[in-house]
């Protein structure tokens, strides 16, 4: 079904579908509070999932009852805390914030802590309601007449309560945590959804929220409404309200939108700057350019790609093994072995860490199918509608993200299901742009590292088992999916087919994307004007792109065979080394490590993610074969050897090949470290005129005891939250330092790509698809956005030094500038900007 984006019928409709996403589920629950009154009659099996907020809320009954008439002892404070609110409520709220907790990975603490802001505001608004019915009434009036959304409006509750006398103090992280408890046990212990599993390293217990693996069939299987299964914020099938305040938000309904504010975390100095950006630019009778560019994202309509869904669906109905593709299969969990008593210690240990792997990786699967369910549903019914758009906001950095979970940010097979709305004609002039991005997402031999030329040429030889992807997905399926981006790969082949049997002039909804070469090293050379490392990311023309991944791939092998040469045999270091060697260490195992340098990432943080991306899907996929394998890397213990000595050698070597991006990440440290020593934080402005501030501030953990519900034993045991709150209004001088690198190229790339988005307004392109250094639009628009994408990198560092802006704002913050007396500004280069409109790879 589809609705005439401005009918009056189709704002009806988006409106109740975001009372959906807010609170669907609680008034139908209502209706069940008599049946589920007693818990003798509640059932403990899971087929019926609509029950589960009955369930909850009358456990919650009982147990504040129970709390409120103890004849002995001291209550529990979260009986004060949460005793006047609706059980009903406090059940939805704690099976909502649960899933949501499962879908994002987070743990037990973060579920915690959610439960608890939302009991906050549920606890403000009984208390107004009780110190005066009719006063209440006249302070909401008030607020809704003169405020605009739902954050002011709560803020303005609150000013115009105390006004009247009413006033409650913003509880403390350690108060919401308290009332959160009894909720999060609730769930635990009677929706028999959720259970907490617990992973253990030298230092510290992590205690994750996890789903039942047999409650997941329970809900596919049932008919039963259980909306608090489904994400809060969703995309909206009419445009969504453009931003012209802080608070405007993108929902109809106030009470979304007041969650979603233009800056993510902003601090209450961003917050005062931006403000005074509106109020500057309205009386100019326009909006601050960033904002212009943010609601230019909002209003490109997209369109979900039903032949791609189709393919997703059955991908992940036949259990495909495809690269980065969830997994639905769940392992079975060996049985514990008949001659225990013989193994040796080793032998036992290697059994129990095994088995421990296995259960690991379900808890992961379990949680990934959640999520798959719920993405496909999404995707199932924004396929109902012609066109959908998501609403956007930006972090601190000024990047932009959409508030939509589902959104196509992620990962391949769902960022392959949006498409543009608004098709476009593909015609003899413009198609080759079409086979270009083809290539570049197959990258079969390394096609996307070769001239625009040859990726032409390798789509041509190839056309013939790209056509056959039109005809079958599942017969094409070991074509297709060996692709570098399958499922992005499989979308663009089936536009080449419709085009092909459509002919020229065929309406397309894919855009091909032109992609920044390491954009943060690009970044760091234009800022140095550094020729030397600006040609390493294609800012120099040259006849074949450069790489420079590849680069420090070559230069960290020859590190590693110099020690296999240069050590003695039996060596710990030439193990390791051989080890590497036979691997094979190309430019795929050291992409990250070479990006997140110029994030401040340390050895730690490289042999951290050599372990996660290498490492850790070995072991998958020794887990997920049929057949035994052995890790190549050995023991555990072997493979944390293994990554840190090859993070050593990569840290070493990505210093020496990345110079210009060393000496700005030194120079900018310095100046934030200054600054942070003075307990301030540091301001600045991007090209595009965004206010950013880095406030790192330091925390203090705190250890709360609780009372959790463990599902083996079925009993509450004692148990400890760790917490980390504010430490007053102190700045940490080392997170200053090692998060300022990254926050400022961050806002450096999103200034760039804010301003190629009005540069392709004023160009009369109003479709794109962007993420952070990835810029699309359709086929038509290719070459301009070719020059564009250029034109506007070049223009921002043309008259502008990067590191004298950020050294005048932190002299113009110090009260003592003789730290900085001796530091100097990063050496320039040679680079002539002018090139860059030149270079065929910078954004390709």
């Amino acid at each position: 079904m589809s609705y005439p984006e401005n009918n009056e019928d189709a704002r009806q409709v988006q409106f109740m579908r975001e009372v959906k996403m807010h609170n669907d589920g609680v008034e139908r629950a209502n209706t069940r509070r008599e049946k589920q009154a007693h818990l003798s009659k509640v059932s403990s099996n899971h087929a019926v999932i609509e029950d589960a907020i009955g369930k909850v809320a009358a456990a919650l009954d009982v147990a504040i009852q129970a709390e409120k008439d103890k004849a002995q002892g001291r209550k529990f404070l979260w009986v004060t805390l949460i005793e006047d609110i609706d059980t009903m409520a406090l059940a939805y709220i704690g099976l909502n914030c649960m899933m949501d907790t499962v879908g994002q990975g987070g743990t037990m603490t973060t579920s915690a802590t959610s439960i608890g802001n939302r009991i906050e505001t549920e606890h403000f608004a009984v208390g107004l309601n009780r110190f005066g019915l009719k006063e209440a009434k006249e302070i909401e009036k008030k607020a809704i007449k003169n405020q605009p959304t739902e954050y002011r409006r709560l803020e303005a509750v609150k000013v115009l309560a105390a006004l009247k006398g009413y006033s409650r103090k913003k509880w403390c992280l350690k108060r919401r945590v308290t009332a959160a408890m009894p909720v999060l046990n609730a769930v635990l212990e009677f929706s028999d959804i959720f259970y907490i599993h617990e992973e253990y390293t030298k230092k510290k217990t992590m205690k994750y929220i996890r789903i039942l693996p047999e409650v997941r069939k329970a809900i596919n299987t049932s008919d039963a409404d259980a909306s608090w299964q489904q994400p809060m914020l969703g995309a909206s099938i009419i445009p969504v309200k453009p931003w012209d305040s802080f608070d405007t938000g993108v929902y109809l309904d106030e009470r979304l939108s007041g969650l979603v504010p233009l800056i993510k975390d902003a601090t209450y100095a961003q917050r005062k700057f931006v403000e005074r950006d509106f109020a500057r630019c309205k009386s100019e009778g326009k909006l601050p350019d960033y904002v212009e560019a943010l609601n230019a994202i909002q209003e490109v309509p997209l369109a979900i790609n039903t032949d791609v869904l189709k393919a997703v669906r059955w991908a992940w109905q036949e259990g495909k093994a495809i690269k980065k593709f969830p997994k639905s299969r769940l392992l079975d969990v060996p049985a514990r072995l008949e001659n225990w008593g013989n193994l040796d210690r080793k032998e036992q240990m290697r059994h129990v860490s095994n088995c421990k792997k296995i259960r690991d990786t379900n808890d992961a699967t379990v949680s990934s199918i959640i999520v798959m369910d719920r993405d496909l549903a999404s995707a199932a019914e924004l396929a109902e509608h012609e066109r959908f758009y998501l609403g956007w906001n930006l972090d601190t950095r000024c990047r932009v993200y959409p508030v939509s979970h589902f959104n196509y940010h992620r990962d391949d097979h769902i960022k392959a299901l949006f498409s543009f709305a608004n098709k476009k004609p593909l015609t003899e002039d413009s198609d080759e742009w079409l086979m270009i991005h083809i290539a570049n997402l197959g990258d079969f031999d390394r096609t996307s590292k070769k001239s625009l030329e040859e990726r032409v040429r390798w789509f041509k030889e190839n056309e013939d088992d790209i056509l056959s992807v039109f005809v079958s997905h599942e017969k094409s399926f070991d074509f297709w999916s060996q692709a570098d981006k399958p499922f992005q790969f499989y979308a663009a082949c089936v536009e080449w087919a419709k085009y092909k049997i459509h002919g020229n002039g065929y309406l397309s909804s894919i855009g091909p994307s032109l992609d920044g070469s390491c954009s943060a090293i690009q970044h760091y050379s234009a800022a140095s004007l550094s020729e030397e490392t600006g040609a390493l990311v294609n800012l120099v023309p040259s006849a074949e792109p450069q790489d420079v991944y590849q680069t420090l791939a070559d230069e960290v092998v020859e590190v590693i065979e110099a020690i296999s040469k240069g050590k003695p045999e039996g060596h710990e270091d030439k193990k390791l080394a051989d080890l590497w060697l036979s691997y094979g260490v190309t430019r795929k195992e050291l992409k990250t490590n070479c990006m997140t340098y110029c994030y401040s990432s340390r050895p730690y943080g490289m042999a951290e993610q050599i372990k996660k991306q290498i490492m850790d899907a070995l072991t998958d996929e020794i887990l997920h074969s049929d057949v035994p394998i052995e890790h190549h890397f050995g023991d555990a213990k072997q493979q944390n050897a293994a990554s840190k000595f090859l993070a050593n050698i990569s840290f070493t070597s990505v210093q020496k090949v990345l110079s210009a991006a060393k000496q700005g990440m030194e120079f900018f440290q310095e100046c934030a470290s200054a600054l942070a020593k003075e307990n301030k934080p540091i301001h600045w402005r991007t090209p595009i005129g965004f206010p950013v501030t880095q406030k790192k501030t330091r925390w203090k953990s705190e250890k709360i005891k609780v009372y959790l519900y463990d599902r083996t034993a079925k009993v509450k045991k004692r148990a400890q939250i760790g917490l980390k709150s504010p430490d007053g209004d102190k700045i940490c001088v080392r997170q200053s330092k090692s998060g300022i690198s990254p926050n400022i190229i961050h806002s450096m790339d999103s200034s760039h790509l804010l301003s190629t988005v009005l540069a392709l307004k004023d160009n009369g392109i109003n479709d794109f698809m962007l993420i952070h250094d990835s810029f699309a639009v359709p086929c038509e628009s290719s070459w301009d956005l070719f020059s564009i994408v250029r034109e506007t990198f070049k223009e921002q560092y043309s008259g502008f030094c990067l590191y004298s802006m950020i050294y005048d704002a932190t002299l113009a913050q110090l009260s003592d500038t003789s730290p900085l007396d001796d530091l100097a500004l990063p050496n320039k280069g040679h680079l002539d900007l002018l090139v860059i409109a030149e270079s065929d790879f910078c954004f390709a």
